[in-house]
C-alpha cells in the first residue's frame, strides 16, 4: 500500500508544483496590480493634501497681526 502511495504521489508532483506555480504567477499579477491601485491613491492623497496646504493661512505671521487683504497696502506697518 506505502509503494502504491508513493508511486501515485511521485506521478502527481509535477503536475502539483505547476499548480503551485501558476498560482504564484496569479498572486504575483495580483499584489502589482494591488501596488498599482494602492501607489495610484497614496498619489491622489498627496496631491489632495497639498491643494489643502495651499489653502492654509500664512502662520509665519506674528501672532495677533491682521493678514494684509490683497490690493490694500499695511498702513499698520508702513
Amino acid at each position: 500500500m506505502n509503494l502504491f502511495i508513493a508511486i501515485t504521489v511521485s506521478a502527481m508532483e509535477p503536475q502539483v508544483v505547476g499548480e503551485i506555480h501558476e498560482d504564484l504567477e496569479r498572486l504575483d499579477e495580483r499584489e502589482q496590480r494591488t501596488d498599482a491601485l494602492v501607489l495610484a491613491e497614496l498619489r491622489s492623497l498627496r496631491a489632495e493634501v497639498e491643494a489643502l496646504r495651499a489653502r492654509l493661512p500664512d502662520v509665519s505671521a506674528p501672532r495677533g497681526a491682521v493678514p494684509e487683504q490683497e490690493g490694500e497696502p499695511d498702513v499698520l506697518h508702513a
